[in-house]
């Protein structure tokens, strides 16, 4: 399942599980202990789907990041994704952790400095034409605002069903958080 790749000296992609990694900064070692990570929990997630309680914070933090996406859409203001993604992290620090812990398959983050938009679009296209339910960050918007913001808005409000996988733009700087 996982698409390893380099791009200069940057992660192209791997199954991840957002919350193993270590707190080192370097993407080369985020790399292979994402790829151990994730294959390891790509099976249990679907055990434990079931088991998913309600979580008032990020219910909130994913109610309001929707009700601000299509608010910011309807009044023609942006694309909605700065600005929901952050109210959300607010209400919820912890959201893209929450949410990327329910996807069965994992994700695949993309991060370099050129062709992140190609290559992500790319592998989604793949992933969907597969049959595969994915969240991307289509948008371009590649900080972890724009990253929580894109998993609120196509996941469901308490995060479950639905997706199964997640495709993720990130800007190089940003990296290291979005993987923390």
């Amino acid at each position: 399942r996982p698409a390893v790749g380099h791009s200069h000296h940057w992660l192209v992609g791997a199954t991840f599980d957002w919350g193993a990694a270590a707190e080192s900064t370097d993407a080369r070692d985020h790399t292979s202990r994402a790829h151990s990570a994730g294959l390891a929990r790509a099976g249990a997630a679907d055990e434990s789907m079931s088991r998913i309680k309600p979580d008032p914070r990020l219910l909130a933090a994913t109610a309001t990041s929707k009700a601000l996406t299509t608010g910011i859409r309807i009044f023609g203001r942006s694309g909605g994704t700065a600005l929901p993604g952050l109210v959300a992290n607010r209400l919820d620090p912890d959201l893209l952790d929450k949410l990327a812990k329910r996807l069965p398959a994992g994700a695949i983050v993309v991060a370099g400095t050129n062709g992140k938009t190609t290559t992500s679009r790319m592998i989604a296209g793949m992933l969907e034409r597969s049959g595969r339910k994915v969240v991307h960050n289509r948008s371009g918007s590649n900080l972890v605002r724009g990253i929580s913001a894109a998993f609120a808005e196509q996941m469901s409000l308490l995060g479950t069903g639905g997706a199964e996988i997640a495709v993720i733009e990130t800007d190089e700087n940003a990296f290291p958080d979005v993987l923390r």
